[in-house]
């Protein structure tokens, strides 16, 4: 609520005027349920069955499947169901790398398989809005009791005070799977109305109950409703603090009414207290409890009807928990399964419970369900249990494939501005800035190139750059090539020896020239030597050895090639020589597992690290996981004996382009706002790098069920 009111004085009404209404969703975390509430119950009311949400920025190159998933199943749980990812670059030169990653385009080594999480969301976003969604209750919006008390001069509490109210019931309604719509005071004064017992809104909206969350003041069109309402036999339900006035001025005799009238209750603001009221008024289509009978508060539900079909979409919001769960719905019919990760329509086993629909599901971390239940058919009966018989850990060694180059990635050297004596070993991104502000442009830093361009503004001083990258290897002539952005820009020499700007070949970008210079490395220190003539193009960037080495540390920041391995074991694939390696990773391994009758034979990875996974048999995809559970059933592709199996996991850019010395990646994990200053943040600079880690981490298990 404070943000709203100081920036932008309410958020709902504006979408009123939006065909595709829309947010903004930034980090890797699910913190803002009631942004994505406030949104959907707009596009509910005026019948917009898109909501559009730009997602997944700021959370770092090595934002997963997984990641994604978890992120995007909140949204379309709440209402959110159209996603513009942020971003896909043309370009990844200069500051673009930086630009709130992660991006999704050619540069990113599971491109070529992106189509499996976006097909996801593409049937699930189908899903969720198809018909019209469910529920009963409107909960009031408050920020009118925000406004009575905000100043930008004093202090106030009291808007945090009810912004932590609302967030609370709200919440608490989500955990309780009594899902809601919100009201918004501008809207209902436009498109409120009472017909019979319902409190209608705008076009789509329909509603028997109405929540006033804990609050001071509301609007004298909004007190005048919620009169009528109450007199037409509408039913109203006050949580927590009670209003005491109108339009801002106390009126404790036109509540006293309301407050005491036959059809409106009073309850604290707990969870349990609000259910209850809500129960009794027969607002519950959805109930889903563990074991214990009550409800799971970190599975989610979207719950729409389509004719004579009720559509459900379930989340499972904990990224450690599996709960079994028994689903209670209100409705008649046969459910089948949507599984969007395929496509596919199937039937799943149901049964009727005093006249409620009863499924059994297990909702793994991350997990989801989408069930269409048809009226027309019967359900398929309890569903049959599946017994391990047998269980085998495979080895922990395994030969292995590299899809791409490894890398050396070089981010300090030494440097010297138009001759002056060389500095001390130095961070890439503080040349770059004293580079700019050599050539004049420091009143322009931050502003983009292109602008610069459009504005015709040029260097007033000529800001030449030497820069000295020292590195060793105890590998004489490895298979090696330099990578260099824009390298034309660039006179080159590696241990004195002249090196082209090769323009033919490139690395991970099509501006990122990669040039052969393994003849010219040998065992020992090499010393590459990069000088030009700053202007805005010329980008000053971190340059990378790549090709057909290992790395291996030395000391606390330092790395050397070496020769590769010949197997890898489990754990991270970093600390094996790959530390700063940016693609993918094949593990093969032959397994003595053969089909069986009547027997399935799954594969479990145990803590795989990467952004997707891949498994093959025999030469033959079987599938890709995402996202929990870690397990395929790989039982059609097994010979009947001597069988070979690959696991290919999915890197990202992430350790060859960081940010690699920043602490909060330590402090907050993913979580944390990884942008532009992250890559330069000296209050959490670290000379040490931190990568994230990458492979079979756990193994993989082989298990069979009968």
């Amino acid at each position: 609520l404070r943000s709203q009111t100081f920036h932008i004085g309410a958020a709902m009404p504006q979408y009123e005027y939006e065909q595709v209404p829309g947010i903004d969703h930034l980090r890797r975390n699910i913190e803002d349920a009631l942004t994505l509430k406030q949104v959907a119950s707009v596009a509910h009311q005026f019948g917009r069955d898109q909501v559009l949400c730009e997602i997944f920025g700021v959370s770092g190159q090595d934002f997963g499947f997984e990641d994604a998933k978890w992120i995007g199943d909140f949204h379309l749980a709440l209402g959110v169901n159209y996603f513009c990812p942020h971003l896909t670059l043309y370009s990844f030169t200069g500051d673009r790398k930086r630009d709130y990653p992660p991006t999704f385009s050619y540069h990113q080594p599971y491109w070529d398989r992106l189509s499996f999480i976006n097909d996801y969301f593409a049937r699930a976003g189908r899903i969720t809005r198809e018909g019209q969604f469910q529920t009963r209750a409107l909960v009031l919006h408050p920020i009118s009791s925000a406004w009575a008390f905000a100043s930008r001069f004093e202090d106030c509490p009291e808007v945090d005070f009810y912004n932590r109210e609302l967030v609370s019931l709200q919440d608490g309604l989500l955990g309780q799977h009594l899902d809601f719509d919100y009201g918004d005071e501008i809207i209902l004064a436009r498109h409120g109305r009472v017909e019979g017992r319902s409190l209608q809104v705008a076009s789509h909206g329909s509603y028997e109950i109405v929540v006033v969350p804990p609050s001071f003041t509301w609007a004298a069109e909004t007190v005048a409703l919620l009169e009528t309402f109450l007199a037409a036999g509408g039913r109203v339900i006050f949580v927590g603090q009670r209003p005491t006035a109108v339009n801002g001025e106390t009126q404790d005799g036109r509540w006293a009414p309301l407050l005491g009238h036959v059809n409106a209750r009073q309850v604290p603001n707990e969870p349990a207290a609000v259910a209850e009221a809500l129960n009794g008024m027969g607002a519950r289509d959805v109930s889903i409890t563990g074991a214990d009978g009550r409800e799971i508060e970190p599975i989610l539900c979207h719950h729409r009807r389509s004719g004579d079909k009720n559509i459900y979409f379930f989340c499972n919001t904990s990224r450690q928990t599996t709960y079994e769960a028994r689903i209670s719905l209100n409705a008649s019919g046969s459910p089948s399964r949507c599984d969007m990760a395929s496509g596919d329509m199937r039937p799943i086993a149901g049964h009727v419970s005093e006249g409620r629909l009863i499924l059994s599901h297990r909702f793994e971390p991350v997990g989801s369900l989408a069930i269409v239940v048809d009226p027309e058919q019967t359900p398929a009966g309890r569903p049959a249990d599946r017994r391990e018989a047998a269980r085998e850990t495979l080895p922990t060694d395994w030969s292995f494939v590299r899809t791409h180059p490894n890398t050396l990635v070089l981010d300090t050297c030494r440097w010297a501005l138009n001759d002056g004596p060389l500095g001390e070993p130095t961070p890439v991104w503080k040349v770059r800035r004293a580079a700019f502000d050599a050539a004049g442009l420091q009143e322009y830093w931050g502003i983009q190139p292109w602008v610069l361009t459009q504005k015709g503004i040029t260097p007033s001083k000529t800001a030449k750059v030497e820069m000295r990258f020292s590195f060793k290897s105890e590998i004489d002539q490895p298979s090696a090539w330099l990578v260099v952005e824009l390298a034309e820009n660039f006179h080159i020499q590696l241990n004195g020896h002249e090196i082209p700007a090769e323009r033919s070949q490139w690395q991970w970008d099509k501006k990122f020239r990669k040039m052969p210079v393994g003849s010219q490395i040998h065992k020992g220190q090499n010393e590459l030597l990069l000088t030009t003539v700053y202007r805005p193009g010329v980008e000053i960037e971190d340059i990378f050895i790549v090709g057909d080495f290992a790395t291996r540390q030395v000391g606390d920041n330092s790395y050397v090639i070496v020769p590769e391995p010949n197997m890898l074991t489990i754990g991270d694939w970093g600390a094996q020589g790959y530390h700063f390696y940016s693609g993918n990773m094949i593990y093969r391994r032959s397994i003595r597992c053969a089909r069986q009758a009547g027997r399935r034979s799954v594969l479990r990875l145990n803590k795989p690290a990467g952004t997707l996974f891949e498994v093959r048999v025999n030469n033959q995809t079987v599938g890709l996981l995402g996202w929990q559970p870690w397990e395929l059933d790989i039982t059609d592709y097994l010979a009947d004996q001597g069988n070979d199996l690959e696991i290919v996991v999915y890197g990202s850019l992430r350790n060859s382009f960081g940010p690699l010395h920043n602490k909060q990646y330590l402090e907050q994990g993913s979580n944390w706002w990884i942008g532009p200053g992250a890559f330069t943040d000296e209050d959490h600079w670290t000379d040490r790098y931190l990568f994230a880690p990458y492979g079979l981490l756990g193994g993989a298990e082989l298990i069979t069920f009968e």
